[in-house]
This record gives C-alpha cells, sequence and structure tokens, in this order.
C-alpha cells in the first residue's frame, strides 16, 4: 500500500494535480483495481507495473492488457472499449486540476488506433508527451 500511496503521489505532482484531491477512498480503489487486474493477469508480484504506468518508467505496449483491465474495472471504457468521456473527466477531475488537464485530455482522445491495446498506448504516450514527463 505504501508504494502505491508513493506512485500516486509521483503522478499527482507531475500531473498539475492537486494533492488535496486524493482521498483514502480513491487511493483504497485504484490499489484494490490493481490488485485484482495483477491477480487476473498472473503478472508475478514486485513488477510494479501500476508505478511504471504512473510515472512512464520503462512501460510498453506490453504493459497495456494491465491498463487496459483496470481502464474497464474502472468503468473508464464502455462495452465497445471506447473511453467513456463524462466518467473520465470525473476521474480525472478527482486527481488533476480540471482546467489544465483539460486541453491535454482533448488532444490525447482524439488519436485513432485500429485496436483497444494501440488506442490506449497512443492515449498513455500522448498524456506523458503533453505533460513532459
Amino acid at each position: 500500500m505504501n508504494l502505491l500511496l508513493l506512485s500516486v503521489l509521483t503522478l499527482v505532482t507531475f500531473c498539475w494535480a492537486d494533492l488535496s484531491r486524493l482521498s483514502p477512498q480513491l487511493i483504497s480503489g485504484i490499489h484494490d483495481v490493481s490488485a485484482n487486474c495483477e491477480n487476473e493477469l498472473d503478472i508475478p508480484p514486485g513488477s510494479f507495473t501500476l508505478k511504471r504506468l504512473i510515472t512512464n518508467d520503462d512501460v510498453s505496449k506490453e504493459d497495456m492488457p494491465f491498463f487496459y483491465c483496470m481502464m474497464k474495472r474502472m468503468e473508464l471504457l464502455d462495452a465497445e472499449d471506447q473511453f467513456k468521456r463524462p466518467e473520465l473527466d470525473l476521474f480525472l477531475s478527482l486527481i488533476f486540476d480540471p482546467m489544465r488537464f483539460q486541453k491535454v485530455a482533448d488532444q490525447c482522445l482524439q488519436h485513432k488506433s485500429d485496436t483497444t491495446i494501440d488506442r490506449l498506448w497512443t492515449f498513455h504516450q500522448c498524456i506523458f508527451e503533453a505533460i513532459g514527463f
């Protein structure tokens, strides 16, 4: 749990976030979803997939099934695996300054890809390129 907290705080700090927006329930929820996805995908302990995703450290397309699992479990993708914009905006507003991050989200959600994994990879990379992290 401490590693998760450190990871979330790292992401929040580098993404223009308002630290007061983080609630224990949000951190606990992200931890639960991450643990469920790791179990579902047989990701070995110590892989630090969530930490690598949120810090963009040594992330590859091979990490996208985990990202997909998290997005689905958090109900940020619909039945056709398209981003659920209102839900995504709400989730991001819990963490980030909505006014500053809205433009980045708008830009990064415009990219089209043939597969869900490609779309998630493009979205993830776009976010980190846009924030310069």
